[in-house]
């Protein structure tokens, strides 16, 4: 019988969909370090696995990189540490107002949420870190400066206690006001930040992930990742306050993050930093996108480095063809990430050759079908587009298939 364990906060889920997207009856709070003894487990989707837990604890959905698998064979890669996105020599680019030491405090922090929170692309991190920004005064702001009390009574945020207009003022890199949501935030992060609301001030990683959460509860991410910040705007505010502000920050932290700081396009495989998640591996694709921001997939093989250089190239021509920007939702998969995925046993994913992507602008049936006539017609293409993405890969000929 297999024991897993949670290295991280996590859930158990009845889907494979976000934790929050997921209502409170379809998942469940894990802390770090709980563990289960699980019965049955079989591959599922999007790096997750379905397992049935001893005890009649049921049968539930964990996402692996939010869990210690026994089952899952780590030695195909060396063990990485997480990428770091940002350091107090890029956040003080970004935030030149910002003092050293803000910076030297929240520089570890906010590089785990966006991990943590699924904040980890280039694209999502400059929008994060631009609101943050704006919000915090440069995280000069922890909370509220104003006492609360114009929040007394406010039961459109939970406030139905005498004092709660105080008690759960505005705390957090993006403040987080009124009892219902210091509530859910807690469900969240596993802190007792109801019974205790000031801990969110109190500790620099709680201060940072309060932020991190509000984002995925909101679900800013597809905003982000289709560039449009005026709706990440929106949904963080409310409305346009500040927009010009934000604006700022948004490209100066485009400006720095971009290819870790350089906007270089690489020559050969070997010029590139496959540490580095923001490094690009063409014109138009990066290491982030290639690896999925897993350190697990961080290649080591030149071989399939040079599989995937040569590969980019081909998709920037199709992106170029097409005229707008392409999604990549798998593209390298070494031998423990594949069989956690259901991959098959000789996917071109794990050479490094294959990618599943879709169009961010059109009819991804027309791009499927546009690829399959004109830009990959002598190369392999499988038709996916009925559930979302079209397979490319580099084997020569005519060779198709449906998923």
């Amino acid at each position: 019988m297999n024991t897993i364990k949670a290295v991280k906060k996590t859930c158990l889920k009845k889907s494979v969909a976000q934790a929050s997207q997921l209502s409170d009856k379809q998942k469940v709070a894990v802390p770090v370090g709980k563990t289960y003894q699980v019965l049955n487990h079989t591959p599922a989707e999007q790096g997750h696995y379905k397992v049935e837990l001893n005890y009649d604890a049921g049968t539930w959905y964990i996402w692996s990189g939010h869990w210690q698998v026994p089952w899952e064979d780590h030695t195909e890669q060396p063990e990485t540490t997480e990428a770091k996105f940002f350091t107090a020599e890029n956040l003080k680019a970004i935030m030149p107002q910002a003092s050293n030491s803000d910076i030297a405090t929240y520089v570890e922090p906010l590089n785990k949420v966006l991990h943590d929170f699924n904040l980890a692309t280039t694209a999502r991190a400059c929008a994060f870190i631009a609101q943050i920004a704006h919000e915090s005064g440069s995280l000069r702001y922890k909370e509220e400066i104003a006492s609360g009390a114009a929040y007394e009574g406010r039961r459109d945020l939970g406030n139905t206690q005498p004092g709660d207009g105080k008690r759960f003022k505005g705390r957090g890199l993006i403040q987080l006001t009124g009892r219902a949501n210091y509530r859910q935030c807690a469900k969240a992060l596993g802190k007792p930040l109801e019974n205790n609301p000031e801990l969110v001030i109190k500790d620099p990683y709680t201060n940072a992930a309060v932020a991190g959460w509000y984002w995925q509860s909101r679900n800013i991410n597809q905003a982000a990742d289709q560039g449009d910040f005026q709706k990440v705007t929106r949904l963080i505010n409310g409305g346009l306050n500040g927009y010009a502000d934000r604006c700022q920050f948004w490209e100066r932290a485009k400006k720095v993050l971009s290819s870790g700081g350089t906007t270089s396009v690489p020559s050969t495989f070997k010029s590139i930093n496959w540490n580095n998640f923001q490094s690009k591996v063409s014109k138009y694709f990066s290491v982030g996108e290639v690896t999925h921001c897993d350190c697990r997939r961080i290649p080591t093989d030149d071989t399939i480095k040079q599989n995937i250089f040569t590969l980019a190239q081909e998709l920037d021509k199709v992106r170029e063809a097409w005229g707008g920007p392409i999604k990549v939702n798998s593209w390298y998969r070494p031998p423990a990430v594949n069989r956690a995925v259901g991959g098959a046993s000789n996917s071109q994913h794990l050479y490094g050759k294959a990618a599943d992507i879709l169009p961010l602008q059109g009819n991804i049936y027309k791009f499927q079908d546009w690829l399959d006539k004109t830009a990959w017609k002598n190369k392999a293409l499988g038709y996916g587009a009925n559930k979302g993405f079209v397979h490319l890969d580099l084997r020569p000929g005519h060779i198709r298939w449906n998923y």
